[in-house]
């Protein structure tokens, strides 16, 4: 979908290869999307340093590429059962 509706192919650099285990514990997806929900109410020196770059992308504009392939990364990689430090 997202090459389909919201980021054109090859706009991201380093797309992330489709994986089989995205979603296989899907409690684990839900903890890893609820800690990147959590760092957006953060104080920003309070952000763990792996959820900074995620934080900052949604902090700002939504149209940016730059933003967006950061966002998406973040997003797809917490839908892994090895979660957000592990992507």
């Amino acid at each position: 979908a997202h090459a389909t509706i919201g980021i054109p192919a090859g706009q991201i650099e380093d797309m992330p290869a489709r994986s089989p285990l995205i979603l296989s514990d899907p409690r684990a997806a839900c903890d890893n999307l609820a800690e990147l929900a959590d760092s957006l109410g953060m104080e920003p020196d309070g952000v763990p340093s792996h959820l900074r770059a995620f934080r900052n992308a949604a902090s700002g504009g939504t149209t940016r590429i730059a933003g967006r392939a950061i966002r998406f990364k973040a997003t797809y990689g917490a839908l892994a059962p090895k979660g957000l430090n592990g992507c």
